[in-house]
């Protein structure tokens, strides 16, 4: 977990035209259904809850805000910004 999240702080730092442009950190609370994931999701002890490239459905986003509610989810997901 803490290599993935040095990969999204170095990623973020590429500038222009790097994937930083094309991918958003946003926060679990404000994930909604139609996002797609940019990088596997975790929980705060390491449990992969979903794959990169998986699109929220309303059904994985419950699954995810129960799991946060019992084990918090310490960082933001990272997802594909919308063209």
């Amino acid at each position: 977990m803490v290599v993935t999240q040095l990969a999204e702080l170095i990623s973020n730092d590429s500038g222009a035209g790097g994937t930083a442009s094309l991918r958003a950190l946003v926060p679990v609370e404000s994930l909604a259904v139609g996002m797609r994931l940019a990088e596997d999701l975790y929980s705060s002890s390491g449990l992969k809850l979903l794959s990169r490239g998986t699109v929220l459905t309303e059904h994985a986003l419950d699954a995810i805000l129960r799991r946060h509610r019992a084990e918090p989810i310490l960082h933001a997901a990272a997802v594909h910004r919308a063209a």
